[in-house]
């Protein structure tokens, strides 16, 4: 038996029989159809398009300086991957190469006036928030620095 989805997407057969122990099955399959697709809503599988694949040979000079002159331009590390059909991790590969991707601080370092003041708050039974209040960080800056300094030792 063939049922039909709505929008014409799929078709479920049903295929009932007997097993070699004499028991019955029945199985339910939806396959899809692509023919009938009429809104058009298949996945972007069936425009696969070999042109915009990745490329996997190694990389030459003047793709080497396209990369650089880009990130220069201020163009973004995906722009630039998309352009000329590479990884984005390849192109931060470049980057880091020459010297050129800018790379964000990850933070300010922890002052002894702030750890002095960490261990005094947290021996009085302080919050990690009221501790990262008192010393204009964030809660988890603070727990991370407690943690760090448990490893050392030093709380």
């Amino acid at each position: 038996m063939i049922y039909r989805h709505p929008q014409g997407r799929f078709e479920v057969i049903e295929t009932t029989g007997r097993n070699a122990f004499g028991g019955t099955y029945h199985i339910c399959e939806a396959v899809l159809t692509p023919e009938r697709d009429m809104r058009g809503l298949l996945s972007d599988a069936d425009k696969y398009d070999p042109e915009q694949q990745i490329k996997r040979t190694p990389l030459s000079e003047e793709e080497k300086e396209t990369i650089c002159t880009l990130y220069q331009d201020d163009v973004s590390v995906a722009d630039i991957a998309g352009y000329i059909g590479r990884s984005v991790d390849m192109v931060r590969r470049v980057l880091d190469q020459k010297g050129l991707r800018k790379r964000v601080p990850k933070g300010r370092a922890w002052t002894d006036e702030e750890r002095k003041t960490i261990v005094r708050m947290w021996h009085q039974g302080y919050s990690m928030q009221a501790i990262g209040d008192a010393v204009d960080r964030t809660w988890k800056a603070v727990s991370q620095e407690i943690h760090s300094m448990r490893k050392r030792q030093a709380l």
